[in-house]
Parts: C-alpha cells; structure tokens; sequence
C-alpha cells in the first residue's frame, strides 16, 4: 500500500476503511488488481460448480445404473424360483 504522500495529484484514489478504522489508499492500478483477482475466483467457482454438477449427474447415473442390474438380476431370481417350484410339483 502507498502512503498518502506518495499519492500523485494525477493517481486516481479510492480510500478504504482499514482494520484498525482508518482509511487505506488505493491506487485505480490497485483496484483493478483486486477486479483482476476477484473474477478470477469468479471463474474458480463456476468451475467448480460445474465439475460438481457433472459428478453429481456421475453418480446418479451410476446409481440408476445398479438399480437396473438389482432389478435384472431380481427377476431372474423370480423366474428361476418360479421353475424350481414348477419342477418340484412336476416331480413329485
């Protein structure tokens, strides 16, 4: 940060209110630095977003995807059992 007697007339300044309640200076460089790093973290979080949402979407294919293996496999037992107990009243 610059002091205020190194501020020229020409810089523009924008003070902000520091921790300890005084005012900080900042130069238009700085502000735009702060923009710059602001969008930035801006564009992190849409990322993120996004690599969530296509996790999310992931899983819960994935998840279907096992719910009709059980559901197959489940009626697979059914028929075998129901030609078990057809044998075994055929046979006996």
């Amino acid at each position: 940060m610059e002091s205020l007697d190194s501020v020229r007339s020409t810089d523009i300044v924008q003070c902000v209110r520091g921790p300890d309640r005084g005012l900080i200076p900042t130069t238009q460089r700085e502000r735009d630095a702060a923009q710059a790093v602001s969008g930035v973290a801006e564009d992190a979080g849409e990322t993120i977003k996004q690599d969530a949402a296509a996790a999310t979407d992931q899983v819960v294919g994935q998840a279907q995807s096992s719910a009709d293996t059980v559901r197959g496999d489940a009626g697979v037992a059914v028929e075998q059992t129901k030609d078990d107990t057809r044998q075994a009243r055929a046979a006996s």
